[in-house]
């Protein structure tokens, strides 16, 4: 079945793909408007972290990176977008993450907007097509990424999105340390952790641009684990709720998916100069 194309931008996309790049688009916008309100409280919350009570300075800590991990899938979605726009590989992993990431994000804030809503099912359907729709299937496979295997220049993507707002967790948390007696031990372990997550996170990050460096990746994996676990005392710390539930998830869905791009697909392997995982194996001699 031959799927029309359209010249846009100096580039001949397939209808279909041109499709699915208008809703992510667009779901970037949904989710923009429906945190408009937000952005009138960010002088406040920002301020609450240098409140002097505990429990104002704990609730808008909370606030705060909630609302930088929504304007993250903002800035992801559209990101998305561009990439499939450019017939980019990479662009069809993150569709999938970022379908994820905005789902969990839903579920997490109570009584979320219609727009969440819109938004996770316009994102879901649109990398749904890019793995199903004729054009969208033809366009990336008419166009194959050199260099660096897409699986990795992803897992980086989403190192850089996870760390870079865990490094801000950190950082604002040292501010609470003043709230000790209050917030207790499990507070100072939790900061500490994060910040070493991020640091080693982002040096594997720079690692990994420069190369096929396994240090880079095994510092990443570390690093994933300090978060899981920083992750892990904070949700028990937490009074049980969606919010504390939306964040181990959130960082698991991450940690999985990091995993699997650097140490599972079998063109990451290779990268990597690694053999294939067996299970991944086809054995030829075993065929009819």
């Amino acid at each position: 079945m031959q799927i029309p194309s359209v010249a846009v931008g100096g580039r001949t996309v397939p209808v279909d793909l041109l499709a699915v790049v208008g809703g992510y688009g667009l779901a970037g916008l949904l989710l923009l408007w429906a945190l408009r309100d937000v952005f009138k409280m960010l002088p406040s919350l920002i301020s609450g972290l240098f409140d002097s009570y505990a429990f104002v300075f704990a609730f808008r800590y909370l606030l705060l990176v909630f609302v930088i991990v929504a304007l993250w899938i903002v800035g992801a979605l559209w990101g998305t977008a561009y990439l499939l726009f450019r017939r980019d590989a990479v662009g069809r992993w993150l569709a999938v993450s970022v379908a994820a990431a905005l789902f969990l994000l839903a579920i997490a804030s109570d009584n979320a907007p219609t727009g969440f809503w819109v938004a996770f099912l316009l994102s879901l359907g649109a990398a749904l097509a890019v793995f199903v729709s004729p054009g969208a299937v033809a366009a990336f496979r008419d166009s194959p990424r050199g260099g660096r295997p897409a699986a990795v220049t992803a897992a980086r993507l989403l190192i850089a999105f996870r760390y870079s707002i865990v490094l801000f967790s950190g950082v604002a948390g040292l501010l609470g340390l003043r709230f000790l007696s209050t917030l207790g031990v499990s507070w100072l372990f939790v900061v500490l952790l994060q910040c070493a997550a991020a640091g080693l996170a982002w040096r594997g990050f720079a690692g990994l641009s420069r190369g096929p460096d396994r240090q880079a990746r095994l510092l990443v994996t570390v690093a994933t684990r300090l978060d899981l676990l920083a992750t892990l005392i904070s949700a028990a710390m937490a009074e049980s709720g969606s919010s504390s539930a939306f964040s181990v998830v959130f960082a698991l869905l991450v940690i999985a998916l990091v995993d699997i791009m650097l140490w599972v697909v079998p063109s990451a392997r290779a990268w990597f100069g690694d053999m294939p995982l067996a299970a991944l194996q086809v054995n030829v001699s075993d065929a009819p």
